[in-house]
């Protein structure tokens, strides 16, 4: 029978997957379910924003690391350790899923684009005054 973390994770080596410690919490991996929003932030969205909160998707997460912050503990024979937290600025970015717009068919009697230093090249070429 293969160790524990082999059975839970479903991986042939015993080791657990590597998460962000932060990042897991807000966006699983490899799942890809809809998660419910806050019914009131959702109301906030809708009036403030003027978005739909059915049609919105997570377009961006990013996790930084923000500025430690310290506090004291006390040991043992009169010695003070540092006692510091690692806190996280966690950036979520959401927006509506777009459709996406064709693009035009190439309308007859516009040929292909010409920069304009070959625009000046076929002035001069046909003997145009404007040169």
């Amino acid at each position: 029978m293969p160790p524990a973390p082999t059975r839970v994770f479903g991986v042939s080596h015993p080791r657990p997957p590597v998460f962000h410690p932060y990042a897991h919490s807000v966006c699983s991996r490899g799942e890809n379910k809809t998660h419910q929003p806050n019914p009131k932030l959702a109301l906030v969205i809708e009036q403030v924003k003027g978005l739909d909160v059915e049609a919105l998707s997570v377009t961006h997460i990013q996790v930084n690391r923000a500025i430690q912050q310290r506090r004291r503990t006390y040991r043992a024979h009169g010695r003070i350790n540092p006692y510091m937290s690692s806190p996280c600025h966690v950036e979520l970015v959401l927006s509506e899923k777009v459709e996406s717009v064709k693009r035009e068919e190439d309308v007859e009697g516009r040929g292909p684009k010409v920069t304009r230093k070959q625009a000046a090249r076929l002035r001069i070429k046909n003997g145009s005054t404007n040169a």
